[in-house]
């Protein structure tokens, strides 16, 4: 019933430990931890070779029996190679999902991922007859439906196979045919005769690749099979077509600022710098891009004036530069920035995933520095004391823009239009709160403290209030305070991971972020939700606290003051013990349960259906199980 100052520090200790263990285990250097290195994710940075690798691993498994087009294999690289969403994340768009708010993550990219999911469940159900006509007559057609083949590679290989029993020699006509790529510029015409025969089932023919000059989406052409007039009575199966998709190799380039960070000092009249976006790694083709200016605590038309435009380059051209003027100053608002940003490319190229914006955009910070004056000092004490009127502006705004997405379903008019029934329902069930949550200061106040400190406030606010129900509900409904803790507010505080874990199960190629939702969440609560009051409390009880017989403490704890007359930090355990034991021993068998996945199914989530929901009810078992143990033996 006591916690000393040494198991309050340890305690904390832990936390540390587990955050050491968990990044040791999330770059590979923990046994069992390794994932695999060449491991591809579609991204907006993904080279071509990646990207041809994706396509040919989504022909290998889906295009057996149909041709895919190339929205097919768009849909389907969105399913099998997702880009991951961290838990962050997921757990916060799992909980404004819950009720109706603005999403965090992409639905564009979900509702891809859903489609590729629904496609690749019908492809795999389907069985083609490669057995066509009546009788025992052999069948030609091509092994493989699609292929894909880099620019560079001279030639893509097609094989042709003869299923059934060849009695004698058998013949089938081939020729390509244009697709959106044209023969004589993408590849060469070619056509020939294909002969079978007992012992020769199968036969390869090549045709050639034609490299272009600059970049080009991809394009593709087809290959056909046609019945020859001394076919010796085989027929043409239904791969009787094949699609060879070209993957151009020539590089459009990377963009991006030729620095990150710029300072700029204006004088007595507007100052005009120039900016310089660079195109590195190839300028094949004609490449454009977007360019715009986005407020900071400076803000357009006070401090600066705003860009909105495009930019272009045409082939070989490789630096643009863009002319940002500064507007002359009078009054004295300290230290400003604004962002310049390059975003929605055109022409192939990408953006340099390592600066500033990363993959999506590049983005560069200009800092507007105040002239020093010659009080030194007395200017630098003025300017500290100063408010910048044109960011109080900024954040009002936005104050304004936080209600009016409390207001709608899903943060925007136009969200709310869309949403369904259960969207808008959840929505105002929960809109009293949303509305109470809104009253946090937007970040532009004073650097963002203003929000933070508020934001503190209302979760403790709400915590307070949440243990305060639950209790109140408990007691009315007369459940023991240590019931409805292990229910009420367990519930309550884990259904976000729940749904994050869900999201991650199905978006991600690994277990990983779904049952590190839970444990993560666990351990932390654990280790630094207790771990940090309790060695704060452990050290003022064993410094500062000093009782005597007789104050409060020592009447309300009679048997810790007989031990401890000095006074000692006290936590009653109560069944504690007990429900701790029982949930021991009932995760203990969780972990068992998914090593034992992993060995015998090859991974912790999925395989065949029936053993996934006998897992499902398992688990679920065993938080009844839990519950009822701890009710019962905790009398």
């Amino acid at each position: 019933d006591v916690v000393e100052w040494w198991e309050g520090c340890l305690t904390f200790v832990f936390f540390w430990v587990l955050l050491v263990l968990a990044w040791l285990a999330d770059i590979g250097k923990l046994p069992g931890c390794q994932k695999p290195p060449a491991a591809l994710v579609a991204h907006p940075t993904s080279t071509p070779e990646e990207l041809m690798e994706m396509q040919m691993q989504i022909h290998k498994k889906y295009g057996q029996n149909k041709a895919l087009s190339n929205s097919d294999v768009s849909a389907l690289i969105a399913y099998e190679f997702p880009a991951n969403a961290n838990r962050a994340q997921l757990r916060v768009d799992a909980t404004r999902a819950m009720f109706g708010g603005r999403r965090v993550i992409d639905n564009t990219g979900t509702r891809r991922y859903d489609v590729g999911a629904e496609l690749a469940r019908e492809l795999l159900s389907q069985k083609t007859d490669t057995t066509v006509g009546s009788g025992d007559a052999p069948v030609v057609q091509f092994k493989i439906a699609n292929y894909t083949v880099l620019e560079s590679s001279g030639a893509v290989e097609l094989v042709v196979a003869a299923v059934g029993e060849l009695k004698q020699a058998v013949s089938v006509k081939y020729a390509t045919m244009d697709g959106s790529a044209k023969k004589g510029e993408k590849y060469e015409e070619s056509a020939g005769t294909l002969e079978f025969g007992p012992g020769k089932m199968e036969q390869k023919f090549k045709v050639k690749i034609l490299k272009s000059e600059g970049f080009e989406e991809q394009k593709s052409f087809m290959v056909q099979l046609l019945e020859h007039e001394k076919s010796g009575g085989c027929q043409i199966g239904d791969l009787k077509e094949a699609v060879v998709s070209i993957i151009d190799v020539d590089r459009p380039g990377e963009l991006s600022f030729s620095e990150e960070v710029k300072e700029v000092t204006p004088g007595v009249e507007d100052v005009t710098e120039i900016i310089k976006v660079r195109r590195l790694h190839g300028t094949s083709g004609k490449v454009s891009c977007k360019i715009c200016t986005e407020n900071g605590s400076a803000l357009a038309q006070a401090d600066y004036v705003a860009i909105e435009k495009t930019l272009e380059f045409d082939v070989g051209v490789s630096e643009a530069e863009v002319p940002v003027t500064i507007l002359r100053n009078t009054k004295s608002e300290g230290k400003e920035n604004f962002r310049l940003i390059i975003k929605e490319v055109e022409g192939g190229a990408i953006f340099d995933a390592t600066t500033d914006g990363g993959a999506d955009s590049c983005v560069m910070t200009i800092f507007i520095t105040p002239q020093q004056s010659k009080s030194g000092f007395l200017e630098s004490l003025k300017r500290s004391f100063t408010v910048n009127k044109d960011i109080v502006e900024l954040g009002n705004a936005n104050y304004k823009e936080q209600f009016i997405a409390a207001v709608y379903v899903g943060g925007s008019k136009e969200a709310m239009e869309s949403s369904s029934f259960v969207d808008k329902a959840s929505h105002f069930v929960v809109l009293p709160w949303k509305l109470l949550f809104a009253l946090v200061p937007p970040v532009d106040y004073l650097e963002g403290w203003l929000c933070f400190s508020v934001a503190l406030l209302m979760i403790g606010f709400v915590t307070v209030l949440i243990g305060d129900m639950a209790e109140l509900l408990g007691c009315v409904v007369g459940m023991r305070p240590t019931v409805t803790s292990i229910t009420l507010v367990a519930v309550g505080t884990s259904l976000p991971d729940t749904f994050a874990s869900k999201s991650a199960a199905v978006m991600d190629p690994y277990a990983d972020n779904s049952i590190g939702n839970v444990t993560g969440s666990n351990s932390v609560n654990v280790f630094l939700g207790l771990g940090l009051p309790w060695m704060i409390a452990g050290i003022y009880w064993a410094v500062a606290a000093d009782c005597e017989p007789g104050d409060r403490w020592s009447i309300r704890y009679p048997e810790q003051a007989a031990k401890y007359p000095g006074g000692i930090f006290v936590v009653e355990a109560g069944s504690l013990g007990t429900s701790v034991a029982i949930f021991s021993v009932c995760a203990v068998m969780c972990l068992v349960t998914l090593v034992l996945r992993r060995q015998f199914l090859g991974g912790e989530l999925g395989g065949p259906k029936s053993t996934a929901y006998l897992t499902a009810g398992f688990f679920v078992s065993l938080w009844i199980l839990y519950l009822v143990l701890s009710i019962v033996l905790g009398e």
